[in-house]
């Protein structure tokens, strides 16, 4: 059967082929309605039924994999005659000894991914809604996990364009010179881009056509980023706009008292920063002292010193806390969550170590309280620099904005979000 696709798909076809043997990624970028989506569903087809790859299927979020995902690519199992070829499963597609596995990458609360160990035979990685995963390391972890010795190694990262902030386009376009939209080659990355005007209308609901028509006239910038796939400036639903950066220098020479605040985190950032506050004129500094993981940060050390960290008392955390050189008489405001981490901290003198309260709504109250702040954090605090300018409410897939927030990039804003409410407390 012939299915009719834009010609700018080509090179991922010829890359199954075995043409473009440079390429090992794919960055696949486009609005509403592009297809892309079914574009790779029929490619991971194609590659497990003639060409025996094992192919790993994912989103950041385990959530809707099985009702989403999976569901797309069953239905194109008829579409190219492959009924009798393969056995579709709940959670994979199988044919002759080779498969396509349907997998989150996120597994629990925060930022928590799946054990790695297990995807070991799979030479492609496809990930959908590439926009969700929150940093580079999450994805190189999986990244780096598809090693197959004696098939082509390639991965697939399908995405509706976001905020020129976002890692994804700070590492594959900005740092590589490649301009957001493109449809080329350069080096080891393959760039496609497409709209819904690259495909044929009778493949499109009308109704779907007439809303991106009347979208264009009446909120261009919108049709630009939902439609057209254009990398925008600002992350949709963006939380915070105003806060201001400041030199180290100048927050070393406030005259307040200086406070702590952690965010507990083994496999997502374990946030620790530290604040300052004006109460006169509501002012409020704040600098980033660490945002890697626990587990990262483990990682860092040579293996003698990481043996010697996880046999004494407290490990990792006592570990970074002693060498931030956060005084003994400091007060650090922490995640409640985590209970015996704060038992800890005051087990080895950290005797001010106190958890905040987290009722119901308190997210949304520290939003405001730090909306009605004005908020300075140090220029050399990168993380909260990026966490600002992506912690964002969700919005549905045509753009329109929630008031749920968005589970990512807050694991400086958060501890941040505790030390306000500590200074409204105690000033």
């Amino acid at each position: 059967m012939n299915i009719d696709f834009s010609k700018k798909y080509q090179p991922l076809f010829e890359i199954l082929q075995g043409k473009h043997p440079e390429v090992d990624t794919v960055i696949l970028t486009g609005g509403r309605g592009s297809a892309k989506s079914f574009v790779i569903s029929v490619l991971s087809l194609l590659a497990l039924v003639e060409h025996s790859w094992n192919v790993l299927y994912t989103r950041f979020t385990n959530v809707s994999i099985i009702d989403s995902i999976k569901p797309e690519v069953d239905d194109k199992i008829d579409l190219l005659n492959y009924g009798n070829k393969v056995n579709s499963t709940n959670t994979h597609i199988e044919s002759k000894g080779s498969r396509i596995a349907f997998k989150g990458i996120k597994t629990g609360s925060k930022q928590q991914t799946a054990n790695l160990k297990s995807l070991f035979g799979f030479n492609c990685f496809i990930v959908d809604e590439a926009e969700e995963l929150p940093d580079y390391d999450t994805y190189e972890k999986v990244f780096l996990s598809i090693r197959s010795k004696d098939k082509r190694n390639l991965t697939i990262l399908i995405l509706n364009s976001a905020s020129v902030h976002h890692w994804i386009y700070r590492t594959f376009f900005l740092n590589r010179g490649i301009e957001g939209g493109s449809n080329t080659i350069k080096g080891n990355v393959c760039y496609i881009h497409t709209f819904y005007l690259d495909v044929k209308k009778e493949y499109l609901a009308k109704n779907v056509v007439s809303y991106y028509e009347t979208l264009k006239i009446e909120n261009p910038k919108k049709y630009e980023h939902v439609v057209m796939g254009g990398w925008t400036e600002a992350v949709e639903g963006r939380i915070f706009n105003n806060w201001k950066q400041i030199e180290f220098s100048e927050y070393l020479k406030l005259p307040f008292k200086e406070v702590y605040a952690v965010d507990w985190g083994k496999n997502h950032g374990f946030g620790i920063v530290k604040g300052k506050f004006d109460q006169y004129k509501n002012n409020f500094y704040v600098h980033e002292l660490n945002w890697k993981s626990e587990n990262e940060l483990l990682a860092d050390l040579d293996s003698t010193e990481r043996e010697r960290i996880n046999s004494i008392s407290g490990g990792i955390i006592i570990y970074t806390m002693t060498k931030l050189g956060i005084p003994k008489d400091a007060i650090i405001v922490c995640d409640s969550a985590v209970p015996d981490n704060i038992m800890l901290l005051r087990s080895h003198g950290w005797e001010y170590a106190y958890g905040i309260d987290k009722p119901k709504g308190s997210v949304m109250a520290g939003i405001s309280l730090l909306h009605n702040t004005n908020v300075f954090y140090t220029s050399c605090s990168k993380g909260i620099d990026y966490e600002f300018r992506n912690y964002s409410y969700a919005n549905d897939r045509l753009g329109i904005v929630d008031d749920e927030v968005i589970k990512l990039n807050d694991d400086l804003i958060d501890p941040t979000r505790y030390l306000r409410r500590h200074f409204s407390r105690n000033n």
